[in-house]
């Protein structure tokens, strides 16, 4: 974000690559049906592109981009809510979004290091379930596999990763 705010037009591409899949998959838990999250995040992408210049460099992203995210599920979601005709304030949906601290201690070149720990299999499993925030049934389709081996492989390769680099549990 920083070499996009200077000019560096590869580096916003790249930015905007890599947060996609992990924008759409928040989004997801919180609007539910896919059409409607791939409009959202791509709401959401928009909005950092117009106010990227808010964002201030001394500061860290990943607390901004949720704030981005969280605004934009909320437009989304009261939309649909005045669409049912009844528009509801849901205090809850504001406890389900992660609080900005729990996203700091992971940078990206340890995410990479942990990653390349997996074989090709569990790597594209993780990406499937928890970037891409497919089912089980839908990973489990696409890589030939039941549900309940796509749920079990899941938890073992967080297991493994949380044992092989520590975490909380």
């Amino acid at each position: 974000m920083v070499l996009s705010l200077q000019g560096d037009s590869s580096a916003y591409l790249t930015l905007l690559r890599q947060i996609r899949p992990y924008v759409r998959s928040i989004v997801l838990r919180h609007v539910g049906e896919p059409d409607k999250a791939d409009d959202v995040a791509q709401d959401v992408l928009l909005a950092i592109h117009t106010a990227k210049e808010t964002w201030q460099p001394d500061l860290e992203f990943m607390p901004w981009l949720h704030g981005v995210i969280r605004y934009k599920t909320h437009d989304c979601l009261r939309q649909l809510y005045r669409q049912h005709g009844r528009e509801v304030f849901n205090e809850v949906a504001y406890e389900t979004f992660a609080a900005p601290e729990a996203n700091t201690g992971l940078e990206a070149h340890d995410m990479e290091r942990m990653l390349n720990t997996l074989t090709e299999k569990q790597r594209t499993l993780l990406t499937l379930t928890k970037v891409q925030g497919m089912t089980a049934i839908e990973a489990g389709r696409e890589l030939g596999m039941t549900p309940v081996a796509v749920k079990v492989a899941v938890h073992r390769i967080l297991k493994g990763l949380q044992a092989a680099f520590g975490g909380k549990e």
